[in-house]
Order: C-alpha cells, then sequence, then structure tokens
C-alpha cells in the first residue's frame, strides 16, 4: 500500500499563475501608490492615508484592505474635488 502522496506542478500552469499573481501586484501597487500621492496631494483625511500606508504589506489581508481603500478613495476623492470646486 502506497503512502506517498503525488504533488506533481505542472511548470507551465505554475508559470502562468505566478505571472498572473505578478501582474495582478504590479497593477495594485500602481493604483494604491498613485493614490496615496493623490491623498497627500489633496490633503486627505489621515486615516484614509494611514490605512493606504498598511495595504502596500502585500499580505493577502491587506491587499483586500487596499482594494477596498482604493474603492473608498475614489468616492472619498470625488467628495473632495466637490468641496473644493464650490469653494468650501
Amino acid at each position: 500500500m502506497p503512502t506517498e502522496i503525488d504533488f506533481y506542478v505542472d511548470p507551465d500552469t505554475l508559470i502562468s499563475v505566478l505571472t498572473a499573481v505578478l501582474v495582478f501586484l504590479i497593477i495594485y501597487f500602481a493604483l494604491l501608490i498613485s493614490a496615496l500621492v493623490e491623498m497627500i496631494r489633496l490633503d486627505a483625511p489621515g486615516v484614509v492615508i494611514v490605512f493606504t500606508y498598511l495595504s502596500l504589506i502585500p499580505i493577502p489581508p491587506f491587499i483586500i484592505l487596499g482594494i477596498l481603500n482604493l474603492i473608498i478613495w475614489y468616492f472619498v476623492r470625488r467628495d473632495m474635488m466637490a468641496m473644493r470646486g464650490a469653494g468650501i
């Protein structure tokens, strides 16, 4: 009775998955860093900036936090730009 478990991974599949993850991380960091620079430039609330800095740590919970932070920043930025346009 064999007790060995065969964990064979196809090299082409592994290369494809690693390439996809790398492309995702590059796009993620590019969007996050550009949002962070814009937050600093527009004098965004400190809490948003702190959570954006935390999102730069590439571990799964912080990546989810970063995606949520980018979504929240989209709406906060729109409100901040509207307030600046109104002169408030």
